[in-house]
């Protein structure tokens, strides 16, 4: 069964499908504009066949024409504009692509595969109808059609692998099409550039002799790790050059170019700002009865339990907290205009499944999901939670901590949880671990809230001495699934860390500290391919005199003094605000917060990296 493209050529589809790609898959480490998938091949698979000497050669050859054609497009380039200097003629002004067109990745966790689309519709009806395929977003940019400086790139389907192949080498195509009767020509897939130049960057390729196919990357630190770390790839050089996201300001995240500014905070300090952000917790029990979802109003046993969806008291209807939320942030203004925001949910609620396991954070939380009972309660709640938010623009923060409790036990995949079971409407096909409950969360934000942001949080307690550990324990989850990572930076000021009854202890910053902990940030960040989004991070200042909800921290002042660094680190968002009612709110901190959120609106923002 094959599905058709746009431009009318042909992709793999269907059981063919499984087969595009394989097994001894780099390590991916892309940037947030280059979405990556998880790394090491899963139990059970085939094994690499053999290396064909004879095909290997082939392979060798038809590089060489390409690397050759390449490298004299770029001559000819320079030679031009040798001239062109010499004559005195002006040069023309390099200008942005405007008819981007975006190419999508997927990874198969049957098979271990990458698969890639430029079709939207294509796209769509993987996510719908083929649930061993995980989305991972956009991959890279390619360019619609063949304007000036771009040339065809040419697609090739490899009857045997079921991997496909792509060149924009004229004669690399032809070779192929005498040599390797295998692979089916179909067609221009998209239009590069032969050439490098200002707004356009290389895509990497690499040749896997055990697999007879080729592996490409959009991302310069995937490529290098792939170099370093995979020498069974080859690295053949570059493909050819695609567009970037910076020329025009395209890289953005939920709908911004600039890194975002929000936090927690009352109305009156979110309208006296550009605020992009605003954010809560969502914890508790889940509903003890499917009938509190469907109510017309909170009964009187739903509001007395405690359940989050009734926390608004008997004369609500249950889940106003999240649509009072969303109305109220889409109702912001500042300056006299319009200011929506977005609602960004820390949804908590495994901390609670733990105490109705009898054991609390962290064993609890990881009992609690290999329980069909008490999962089905979380997965029902977690539904009705998607449901309520809908169509509205919000983020998601999945589980603080809990993934830090799941590492602590090893993979990801080993620590078991009874996915399919606890929720067959949505997941019934998932793994049945703490890997496959992370995708089936993730999945079903994409089913209920379509417009919605899904955030892995990382916990990753032990970063300093066990940095790969983390990134692939991440890698093993899924967080490439999701559409950005979380970090919180600290539960509570540094001041009020320093008092002797509350330990004494330094949680303040030095530059040395910071750029440790944001090179940590980046590293997940480009291991992962998507972006960092920073939570709860301290309102407090020095100007603070260190009593109730006033005292000193230096975060705030150093983020803002290093926006650089902080776009530099894949951040998308710094969202402020106090992690336990003694802290300092922005509300309190004497306009710190607002003012230098002013002030950086008024600079034109960070633009994304």
């Amino acid at each position: 069964m094959k599905m058709f493209l746009k431009g009318g050529w042909l992709l793999c589809f269907a059981l063919v499908l499984t087969g595009c790609g394989g097994n001894d898959r780099p390590v991916s480490s892309a940037s947030n504009r280059s979405a990556s998938a998880s790394s090491g091949p899963s139990s059970g698979e085939p094994q690499p066949a053999a290396s064909d000497p004879a095909l290997d050669k082939i392979w060798r050859q038809a590089a060489q024409l390409s690397t050759t054609e390449l490298q004299a497009a770029t001559e000819k380039l320079a030679e031009q504009r040798s001239l062109a200097d010499r004559s005195g003629a002006s040069k023309s002004k390099a200008k942005a692509v405007t008819n981007r067109l975006a190419v999508y990745r997927f990874f198969n966790s049957q098979t271990s595969a990458h698969f890639y689309t430029s079709s939207a519709t294509e796209r769509d009806s993987v996510i719908a109808s083929l649930p061993q395929f995980h989305y991972e977003g956009q991959a890279f940019w390619a360019v619609a059609t063949g304007t000036t400086g771009m040339s065809p790139v040419y697609r090739f389907f490899n009857r045997q692998t079921g991997v496909h192949f792509y060149t924009i080498s004229d004669s690399e195509r032809d070779f192929i099409l005498t040599n390797l009767p295998q692979l089916a020509y179909e067609g221009v897939a998209y239009y590069a550039s032969k050439t490098a130049g200002t707004g356009l960057s290389p895509l990497y390729r690499f040749y896997l002799s055990s697999k007879g196919f080729h592996f490409y990357s959009a991302s310069a630190a995937e490529a290098d790790r792939v170099r370093n770390e995979l020498p069974q790839y080859t690295y053949e050089g570059v493909a050819y050059y695609l567009p970037t996201s910076e020329d025009s300001s395209v890289a953005s995240f939920m709908g911004s170019t600039k890194v975002l500014i929000g936090g927690a905070m009352p109305d009156a300090i979110a309208a006296a700002a550009p605020f992009e952000v605003r954010y809560r917790y969502i914890h508790s029990r889940p509903a003890a009865s499917p009938a509190y979802y469907t109510d017309s109003r909170c009964s009187a046993e739903a509001a007395a339990s405690g359940w989050w969806g009734c926390w608004g008291g008997t004369w609500v209807a249950p889940g106003n907290d999240v649509t009072y939320e969303n109305n109220r942030a889409a109702q912001v203004t500042w300056q006299g205009s319009p200011r929506p925001q977005i609602f960004f949910w820390t949804w908590y609620s495994l901390r609670d499944l733990g105490d109705m396991a009898g054991h609390g954070d962290g064993p609890g939380e990881v009992e609690a999901i290999n329980r069909q009972d008490l999962l089905t309660l979380y997965m029902n709640d977690y539904r009705f939670f998607l449901q309520k938010i809908g169509n509205s623009r919000n983020m998601i923060d999945l589980e603080p901590d809990f993934w830090g409790y799941v590492r602590s036990l090893g993979n990801p995949h080993n620590v078991p949880a009874k996915v399919a079971a606890a929720n067959p409407t949505d997941c019934a096909t998932e793994e049945n671990s703490a890997a496959g409950l992370a995708r089936c969360l993730i999945s079903m934000a994409r089913k209920y809230a379509p417009n919605t942001a899904v955030g892995m949080h990382v916990s990753c307690w032990d970063w300093q001495n066990n940095l790969q550990g983390c990134r692939q324990d991440y890698l093993n989850l899924g967080a490439a699934n999701a559409d950005f990572l979380v970090a919180d930076v600290s539960d509570r000021d540094a001041g009020w860390y320093a008092l002797p009854e509350h330990g004494g202890y330094n949680n303040f910053w030095t530059d040395e500290k910071a750029a440790a902990i944001l090179a940590f940030y980046k590293t997940m960040a480009e291991t992962v391919g998507k972006p960092m989004v920073l939570w709860q991070i301290p309102v407090g200042n020095m100007a603070q005199n260190n009593t109730i909800n006033h005292f000193q921290d230096d975060k705030v002042d150093w983020f803002f003094s290093h926006m650089d660094q902080v776009a530099d680190a894949h951040i998308a968002g710094l969202l402020f605000g106090a992690g336990h009612h003694e802290q300092t709110g922005p509300e309190h901190d004497g306009g710190n917060l607002v003012n230098k959120t002013v002030n950086l609106w008024n600079a034109g923002g960070t633009p994304l990296r």
